[in-house]
């Protein structure tokens, strides 16, 4: 947590306290107050006592300065200020009064009315002094959105404010549950350290909550005062625990959650008026490699390759898309795209993708980042391919379990595992079988499989090496 003195005259203590109490709770601050009794005189003298810490905020009125400015009295913070020094003091006007007009080139803030509208800047202004994540989610806007104004402003009441959980309900498809979570996300982001956006779904809990660890590159996330969006919930078991700090927002189709979520149930809305594609061009085997993909945003990456386009011809592809309606961008970095309404995938794009993930997630040693572009959607490529293509379905659970375990997410590749034991005992497929049973034996056992002699000249092999 950050330190930060709040200086203040005695009869402004309310004030003082009412932005402590914000900065404590919605941006991860240690507030300490400095009743300055000096009268007239309180902030040019004793500003400086919160040079040991992170910001110092300096509320000015006419119990705290004097009625007329004597600059050799403000000498010391104007020279601060000039100079951009650390650490940032932030200057917050009560009331008219006579102060330096130089304090008003940076971090100037003005209360007005209840101080509401000022708390929530100061607040995205704290946020803004922890240090920055490696990666962080830039949310890219949504095309067209309108309509949802009370909607906004309400989750903003719901989890700005005040850490809370609110969920976004409809049963129908399409009926811009994620639309407006993502322009909620957008909007918001700077009054949170971070943003974390799970796809749910038919996912497992422990594949949610490993995939939001890896964004957040802590298990603790939830400690901290960070945005979590948890969308497409089909189930309960996917929700998160109670958070003291942390923000949670569900979309869902299910028709009501646990009593401590806010909910909205949304009116549909109507599926965007889409221009025509040709099914030959790049926008248009995009768009067809897209449907195969899940309901969440989608990596480029992998569809792009799944629709055999180069990286160029994919970028000018996916914004086609967005611009004739058929999709929206995720992220500002154009890295992830979903489409705009729901529409029926081709089995011949369906085989593609699958190819293509079982070559990415194999690979992962030479390319990691695409190995984990293609994780979203290795757990519906195993399902088709048990269904349509064994023998892609065995090499791609294989890969998936090893690379799975060299990220620590044992859990998942248990699953992965027990499932491929599961399909091959109903194929009869004894080799894969007895491979399946043989790594989870060792995992139950809390050690490494020793090298031992193959069975067969067609015993599958489970460590990659590149």
């Amino acid at each position: 947590m950050l330190d930060i003195l709040i200086c203040h005259a005695p009869r402004d203590l309310s004030t003082a306290e009412a932005i402590a109490a914000r900065l404590e709770a919605c941006a991860e601050v240690r507030p300490w107050l400095e009743p300055c009794v000096l009268p007239d005189r309180a902030i040019p003298e004793l500003w400086d006592r919160g040079m040991a810490s992170a910001a110092i905020i300096a509320l000015l009125s006419p119990a705290s300065v004097r009625a007329r400015v004597q600059r050799e009295e403000w000498a010391g913070l104007l020279e601060h200020v000039e100079a951009n020094g650390s650490p940032p003091v932030a200057c917050v006007k009560l009331d008219d009064c006579a102060y330096p007009k130089m304090l008003e080139r940076r971090r100037f803030f003005t209360w007005t009315g209840d101080g509401f509208e000022t708390l929530r800047d100061l607040e995205r202004w704290a946020i803004a002094l922890h240090p920055p994540a490696a990666e962080r989610l830039d949310l890219a806007p949504v095309p067209g959105f309108e309509g949802r104004d009370l909607e906004i402003d309400a989750l903003f009441a719901a989890l700005v404010d005040a850490p809370g959980q609110a969920a976004l309900l409809n049963p129908e498809p399409a009926s811009g549950k994620t639309a407006l979570a993502q322009e909620f996300a957008r909007l918001a982001s700077r009054h949170f350290r971070e943003v974390y956006w799970a796809d749910c779904g038919t996912n497992h809990p422990e594949r949610i909550h490993n995939d939001l660890r890896e964004q957040a590159g802590t298990a603790a996330f939830l400690e901290h005062r960070v945005l979590v969006v948890l969308d497409n919930v089909t189930g309960e078991d996917q929700l998160l625990a109670d958070s003291a700090r942390a923000s949670i927002l569900v979309t869902s189709r299910l028709p009501a959650l646990r009593s401590r979520y806010r909910e909205f149930h949304l009116d549909s809305s109507a599926p965007p008026d889409a221009y025509p594609v040709a099914a030959e061009s790049d926008a248009g085997r995009l768009l067809e490699t897209l449907r195969a993909c899940g309901p969440h945003a989608a990596a480029v990456s992998i569809a792009a390759n799944a629709a055999g386009l180069f990286e160029e011809n994919a970028r000018s592809a996916a914004a086609s898309l967005v611009e004739g309606g058929h999709a929206v961008r995720f992220d500002l970095a154009g890295k992830r795209i979903r489409l705009s309404y729901p529409q029926p995938a081709d089995p011949s794009r369906q085989a593609a993708l699958a190819e293509t993930v079982a070559d990415a997630i194999e690979r992962w040693r030479l390319d990691g980042a695409l190995a984990a572009d293609a994780l979203p959607e290795a757990a519906t490529a195993i399902e088709w391919g048990f269904e349509n293509h064994w023998p892609l379905a065995v090499r791609l659970s294989q890969c998936l379990f090893t690379y799975l375990r060299a990220r620590n997410r044992d859990d998942e590749a248990r699953r992965v595992m027990e499932r491929l034991a599961g399909a091959a005992e109903s194929r009869g497929d004894e080799t894969a079988r007895k491979e399946a049973d043989w790594e989870l034996s060792w995992m139950a056992s809390g050690s490494a499989p020793p090298q031992r002699q193959q069975d067969s000249g067609q015993q599958l092999a489970l460590d990659f090496g590149f």
